[in-house]
């Protein structure tokens, strides 16, 4: 109804605009009663024009525009959401997988590609054995899936090296399920180490304290009438008291290096000039047993930054390790200047060390040979230290090793000078 008057207004003043605007053209620019037409008909076409303009909009359209804007609002609100999930998600180090209920990827976080080298796109839409290959996982997720039940367990996967994960599966109603993979093989090194470290100390105290008790009772049950007696066991005891006491002066050394508690006294060190002192001491205990030893360090050797009593330390420790194990031959120092780097390496005709050994020669009380290495008298902390105050220089160490035909230790410290 409301359309039909509309239509029948419209046509009355469009025919009265027209009538007033063909008299105007026939009477010229005078005033005439067909100017009053033309005038009385577009005003009439405005005042409808705007009357309708101004109508209250229908309360369906009102609803149909409200619905409109609040599902432009919640659309909205739901790609922030994603947009913050995917933001949380790619800031995690845990790999995170979102399965159906095939078992199949429906998301993926950037940390499987870190630690599962396969991108998060590449990922969609594949099985999860695709992306962990590895049948405990699968056999896991089918688990969490079945019973509902939220799992943990820790897996070591073959990729190709051995890596520790604590994988969790929670269940995703209705019937998916989100997998978090928590790489964790560096914590449980740790662990193990210091597993093997309080084992180690205990052993290394416990070693010259039953000696020095057992020889102690020795002389309390009448060993001290014997003279010749008395003296021996009494020398024993000094030599394990003093294997106690180097025991824990490397043990203190050796925590104030790992905790950055060492101050460095910086300085310009010729170590020309110190490795040639260090030597003036042990060519005498290496000619003893009948090694030769050999310094060959080019005049010009530049200087280096360092503190002069812990690199009197490192080099000390690597020419002692030489000496312990080389029973015939020779123990050489040689040096020379690379690119920045001073390079100074102790090689020995010792007893070599194994391949499989050589990654974990630095490693805190590790031995090659127990037995050898306790009947030298040594702590199994020399190398560990060597290593420790070399890194502390901003330095490298390192060995290379042949079995039965000696070890070549090197120490590169870095130089300010051409």
């Amino acid at each position: 109804m409301v359309a039909k008057r509309f239509y029948w207004w419209t046509t009355f003043f469009l025919f009265l605009a027209l009538a007033g605007y063909l008299g105007a053209v026939g009477a010229g620019n005078g005033f005439s009663s067909a100017s009053f037409f033309w005038g009385v008909g577009l005003v009439g076409l405005f005042v409808l024009i705007l009357a309708i303009s101004r109508r209250p909009t229908p309360p369906a359209a009102l609803d149909t525009n409200l619905s409109s804007h609040q599902l432009r609002l919640q659309l909205a609100e739901l790609i922030r959401e994603k947009e913050q999930l995917e933001a949380i998600l790619s800031g995690l180090d845990e790999a995170v997988l979102a399965l159906d209920q095939e078992g199949r990827v429906l998301l993926a976080n950037r940390a499987v590609k870190e630690l599962f080298d396969i991108a998060p796109e590449e990922a969609r839409g594949k099985a999860v054995l695709e992306v962990v290959r590895d049948h405990r996982l699968e056999e896991l997720v089918g688990r969490v899936r079945d019973t509902g039940t939220p799992t943990e367990q820790e897996l070591t996967f073959l990729s190709p090296q051995p890596r520790i994960f604590v994988v969790r599966a929670s269940p995703l109603p209705p019937d998916k399920v989100v997998v978090v993979l928590r790489e964790v093989t560096r914590e449980r090194r740790l662990e193990r180490m210091r597993r093997e470290f309080v084992a180690n100390v205990s052993h290394e105290l416990r070693t010259p304290l039953t000696a020095i008790k057992g020889f102690v009772e020795a002389l309390e049950d009448g060993a001290l009438e014997d003279r010749e007696t008395a003296q021996e066991f009494l020398q024993i005891i000094a030599s394990e008291t003093e294997r106690l006491i180097h025991l824990v002066e490397d043990l203190l050394k050796l925590s104030r290096l790992e905790n950055r508690q060492t101050f460095l006294r910086r300085q310009e060190v010729n170590l020309n000039e110190l490795i040639h002192n260090i030597a003036l001491v042990w060519r005498r205990r290496a000619e003893e047993k009948g090694l030769a030893f050999e310094v060959d360090l080019p005049p010009g050797l530049p200087l280096v930054l360092g503190d002069p009593e812990l690199l009197t330390q490192v080099f000390v420790n690597l020419i002692d390790n030489a000496l312990k194990y080389t029973p015939v031959g020779r123990v050489r120092i040689r040096g020379e200047y690379q690119s920045g780097w001073v390079r100074i390496e102790v090689e020995d005709t010792g007893i070599g060390i194994p391949q499989d050994c050589l990654p974990r020669v630095f490693e805190r009380f590790f031995r090659v040979d127990r037995a050898r290495s306790r009947a030298s008298g040594g702590t199994g902390l020399g190398l560990s230290i060597v290593k420790h105050i070399v890194e502390l220089h901003g330095g490298k160490v390192g060995v290379e090793s042949e079995l039965g035909k000696g070890s070549r230790f090197w120490v590169y410290l870095p130089s300010p000078q051409p």
